[in-house]
């Protein structure tokens, strides 16, 4: 079950209105209402996280000169927002930094919640290249990893933009 709600962001030349139509599942919008509650607090609005980012973006930056991107990089999923001419265009990756975590912890044999201890605590993300594996396996395991997990978000963030510049730029074909 989800709850949807839609905004209506302006109206194109051909005088169709663009929607922003959003859903989000109800246990999660209960769950916020409650934790908000429980602690003295009362809660008015539940927002998505790109539409969230996109108001955050426009609040303090306003209309800029030129196209503007903004990567918000998550636990579960990462947000592309590309900002051109009052418009937004919006992607949300399932690469996160829980990718990093998981693909750790499944090369090393451990629960998530031990590996996530371990890349915050002693992970790093090295160049790559020619250099020096750390004397720990592990860290040398998730630099390799960290690299390969931001290698995959930065070919779909590279594609988004490809597919944003065709979106953009292409002209429609003649019919016949």
């Amino acid at each position: 079950e989800v709850v949807w709600d839609y905004q209506i962001l302006g109206t194109m030349p051909s005088g169709e209105l663009e929607v922003l139509l959003v859903a989000l599942k109800s246990d999660i919008v209960e769950k916020l209402f409650k934790a908000t509650e429980g602690n003295g607090l009362r809660l008015e609005l539940v927002d998505a996280s790109p539409a969230a980012l996109c108001n955050a973006f426009r609040y303090n930056y306003g209309d800029l000169e030129g196209c503007s991107l903004l990567l918000d990089i998550g636990a579960k999923t990462s947000n592309v927002l590309i900002f051109e001419k009052g418009k937004v265009f919006c992607r949300s990756i399932n690469i996160g930094a829980n990718s990093i975590t998981q693909d750790f912890a499944a090369e090393v044999k451990m629960p998530f919640v031990e590996a996530e201890k371990f890349k915050i605590s002693d992970g790093f993300v090295s160049l790559g290249g020619a250099y020096e594996d750390p004397d720990n396996p592990k860290q040398a395991a998730i630099s390799k990893i960290a690299r390969q997990v931001m290698t995959r978000l930065h070919i779909q963030v590279n594609q988004t933009i490809q597919f944003y510049r065709c979106l953009l730029y292409t002209s429609p074909s003649p019919r016949d």
